[in-house]
């Protein structure tokens, strides 16, 4: 989705750095680059947990990454962690015309990006596997589909890898029974 950033808001208001800082996240040069891109955004679009309008469109840039080049920066995942982990309050985002919450919408735009997440997990390594098994082990909550995805990995692993997929396998799966419990 084009998104038009006067749109969109940070904790500080206006969101016109944003696209320039997302991009260093995405495809900096250097960790420290990639690192001080996240925490600017962090504090621009999820100040403290609380989701910022800025964050969907933050979202969709991370996917469309993911979908064009099967893979995204370490940071990326955990940038979209922290956005699906995020709280709205109520805000409202325009989405093709039409007032939608933003919490929900954030969250069905990373479930729906599960088919791509899948391949990217199985390719990924180091900190990107680990940061991306975070991500799925809340993702796991929502979509058995993360579940899956964990559990192939937990199978197929070894060593560090195995731990970080086990670990978010196990979060995923407490947190889909307590969702289930709650009913």
């Amino acid at each position: 989705m084009a998104w038009d950033w006067s749109t969109v808001r940070t904790s500080s208001g206006g969101s016109e750095e944003i696209p320039a800082t997302l991009e260093r996240l995405l495809a900096g040069e250097t960790e420290a680059q990639r690192d001080r891109a996240f925490d600017g955004l962090y504090s621009a679009v999820v100040n403290q947990g609380d989701l910022e309008t800025a964050a969907a469109p933050v979202a969709d840039r991370i996917l469309e990454e993911l979908g064009v080049h099967g893979s995204v920066s370490e940071y990326g995942w955990l940038m979209l962690n922290c956005i699906f982990g995020g709280a709205g309050y109520g805000k409202q985002v325009l989405v093709d015309g039409s007032e939608t919450d933003l919490e929900s919408y954030c969250r069905q735009t990373v479930i729906a990006s599960l088919p791509m997440i899948g391949p990217a997990a199985a390719a990924a390594d180091g900190e990107t596997f680990r940061f991306l098994t975070v991500l799925l082990g809340k993702v796991g909550e929502y979509a058995p589909e993360a579940i899956s995805i964990l559990e192939r990995e937990v199978r197929v692993s070894s060593g560090e890898r195995l731990v970080a997929a086990s670990d978010g396998l196990e979060v995923a799966r407490e947190l889909a029974a307590e969702r289930a419990a709650d009913g």
